[in-house]
């Protein structure tokens, strides 16, 4: 509930808290201000996020091999949590429909 409030309240200024963002850089931080506006007419369009210089920085770098391991790595931890996620979706629905003696 305290995100949809937050979510809810556009005088609330988005926050970057907790380890994940102390690395993230304040042009990275900015991109994703100006995607997430609440206001339409002050979120970015289409346009305006593929000539943001951040974005165009990395579209135009190579990765190294390290990043590239990373990133792979990374991404298989999520579909792993979706996957599990999806497993206790269903294990949950089925305990509901046998308590409520659905078929």
């Amino acid at each position: 509930m305290k995100l949809l409030r937050l979510i809810a309240d556009e005088d609330t200024p988005h926050k970057y808290r907790g380890s994940k963002w102390s690395s993230i850089s304040a042009e990275a931080k900015a991109f994703v201000d100006g995607c997430l506006h609440k206001a339409p007419e002050q979120r970015w369009d289409v346009q305006r996020v593929l000539e943001d210089e951040w974005l165009q920085d990395r579209a135009t770098a190579t990765p190294d091999a390290e990043d590239l391991t990373e990133n792979a790595a990374h991404v298989r931890k999520m579909q792993l949590q979706r996957f599990r996620g999806a497993v206790n979706t269903v294990r949950a629905t089925v305990r509901i429909n046998a308590a409520l003696g659905a078929k």
